[in-house]
């Protein structure tokens, strides 16, 4: 047998052994980090929406728990309900319901849900009926790649005790 038969004999033996079985572990590890990433934003949809708020201590948590997975990604919290407001006008200087109600859609953005965890509030409420969307965004590397989305009704009044 030549040198060069030996030499190729060890490559693909090499490949064979341990470079196929790293790639396999390599896609687990992937799978399961993705498992666990989605079992802890399911977790913290449903306790947002039952509850109809989040606290500053409920994001700080989720975000500390996906961080421990994957340390570039991002989380964008999106809100989006109907708004019913009833119309009144004016009859002999009073003001008097129509009966009827004026509707429109309102979405509040990440960085208002934000403002209001922080500021003194500590709290950010949902509109009962309205849908919370959760973006996670790969930001690895410069390129901003989404990985999963997530969303859900709230289905709790708000009660301001």
């Amino acid at each position: 047998m030549h040198i060069y038969e030996k030499v190729t004999d060890i490559l693909v033996a090499l490949i064979i052994f341990f470079l196929i079985p790293m790639l396999y572990l390599s896609k687990r590890t992937d799978l399961l980090c993705q498992e666990e990433l989605s079992g802890y934003t399911e977790n913290f949809m449903e306790d947002v929406t039952t509850h109809g708020y989040l606290t500053k201590e409920m994001y700080d948590e989720f975000q500390d728990r996906i961080h421990n997975i994957y340390p570039v990604l991002q989380i964008e919290l999106l809100s989006e309900s109907y708004i019913f407001e009833p119309i009144y006008h004016k009859n002999n200087n009073r003001i008097v319901y129509s009966n009827r109600n004026q509707t429109y859609w309102t979405v509040t953005t990440h960085e208002d849900i934000l403002n209001n965890l922080y500021s003194t509030e500590a709290r950010h409420w949902f509109f009962y009926g309205g849908y919370l969307k959760i973006n996670l965004w790969n930001v690895e590397s410069g390129r901003k790649e989404l990985i999963s989305t997530y969303g859900a009704r709230i289905r709790e009044l708000r009660n301001n005790d």
